[in-house]
């Protein structure tokens, strides 16, 4: 199902990231990418995973995913439309030339969950159903969220699931790369030799 575009300004209509539903998810998108093309954003171009992460947690430092905050969660949007709007040239609304990822990696698991989300995407036989809508990137914000609350040191953790989901929103925007398809067809055929080698002995046992 296609992505509603997201009026900006008078001239200015983008495709956002995410599926959004909710009108005041969309809302806080818009001023985030508005934010970011605005110049009011100071920091590195694209976002930077640190600043992302930061967010998050201390959402979650606050108890926002709880599941009795739904209206305070709806505010991620803002998050994620800044991000966006990193990668835009605020001139043109058009991607920026310098941008080849969806973030800035300060952290290796973010990178790391980055190539996973973006290969098991590209592999799943219906890679829609890993499509992100709003409520869907709420809700497995909120796993996280949830996941984590018992290991407050656990940050490699955050950083690895949120690179995941980067990676799953970034093919929107980059495309696999004729390097990539190998890898992960490589990837994939070890997988399945490795499986049938196991299927194979458990029939001999």
């Amino acid at each position: 199902m296609p992505v509603t575009p997201l009026q900006i300004a008078r001239n200015l209509h983008l495709t956002p990231l995410i599926d959004i539903e909710n009108p005041t998810f969309a809302k806080h998108y818009c001023d985030g990418l508005c934010w970011s093309l605005s110049g009011d954003y100071k920091g590195n171009k694209p976002f930077s995973d640190v600043h992302l992460v930061a967010n998050l947690k201390r959402d979650a430092a606050h108890g926002y995913f709880d599941g009795r905050h739904e209206d305070r969660l709806l505010y991620v949007g803002f998050y994620f439309g800044a991000l966006h709007g990193c990668l835009l040239s605020p001139r043109t609304g058009q991607l920026r030339p310098d941008a080849t990822a969806l973030v800035t990696f300060s952290h290796p698991d973010t990178a790391r969950g980055y190539r996973v989300g973006r290969r098991d995407y590209y592999m799943d036989p219906i890679p829609e159903s890993r499509a992100y809508t709003d409520v869907k990137l709420i809700e497995e914000l909120s796993l996280t969220a949830l996941d984590l609350a018992g290991y407050p040191h656990e940050e490699d953790s955050w950083y690895y699931s949120i690179g995941c989901v980067l990676g799953n929103l970034s093919l929107q925007v980059f495309p696999a790369t004729p390097e990539e398809h190998q890898q992960w067809e490589a990837e994939y055929r070890s997988w399945q030799e490795q499986y049938d080698r196991e299927q194979t002995g458990m029939h001999d046992a």
